[in-house]
Formats: structure tokens, sequence, C-alpha cells
């Protein structure tokens, strides 16, 4: 399940993603860097992507299904845009995964 939350007035723009995604979006992103074959889903631009990795941090997301399938630069990822692609452009907000976790009940501190 992907779920794209743009609070209105925030500078945070979150995609719910399992934890298991990003290391794997992560990975794929930092090995070859090839892009897959077929198109993403959902691409989001002009961001600052939060991956958790030391280094630039990555300005674009694309994702295929409930996965991520490259974090890197808005060429790069924009690469991977098909015709029936979703482009949200984040307007230079942070893109954050959102961690499934049970205990979380509220999304206040993203507002924040």
């Amino acid at each position: 399940m992907l779920q794209v939350v743009i609070p209105a007035g925030a500078r945070v723009l979150a995609a719910v993603l399992s934890a298991a995604a990003l290391a794997v979006g992560v990975a794929l992103a930092s090995g070859t860097g090839q892009p897959a074959a077929s198109p993403a889903d959902l691409i989001v631009t002009n961001g600052r992507v939060f991956t958790g990795a030391d280094g630039p941090v990555p300005e674009a997301v694309a994702v295929r299904g409930s996965r991520i399938v490259m974090v890197g630069s808005g060429a790069a990822v924009t690469a991977l845009r098909g015709a029936a692609t979703t482009v949200v452009d984040a307007g230079g907000a942070t893109v954050v995964p959102g961690f499934n976790d049970s205990t979380c009940t509220s999304s206040a501190a993203l507002r924040a």
C-alpha cells in the first residue's frame, strides 16, 4: 500500500512504505545505477529524500507497486517515467518513508 501525504502548510512529504522497501530501494540505487526496465507508478521529484545514509541527499524517488525502485537525481529517476506514471513535485520538501509502526498513532510529528 502506498500513501502520499502532503499536509497543508507543512514542508514534509511522507510516502508510507515499509522499511524493507526503503532498504531495497537504497540497495538498488547504490548498486548498478541502471534503471529497471518497466516504468514507475509514482515519481517524487524536487525534494530532499531521507535515506539515513551519509553523503549527498538524493532529490527524487521512484516507486513501482509498493517498492522503491530508484533513489537519486531528478534526471536519473525521471528516466523511469511512463505514460501512466504519477509525478509529484515536492517543492523542495523532505520526502520521508513512513515506517509502519503499529505503536505510532499520530502523524503530528511530521507536521512540526
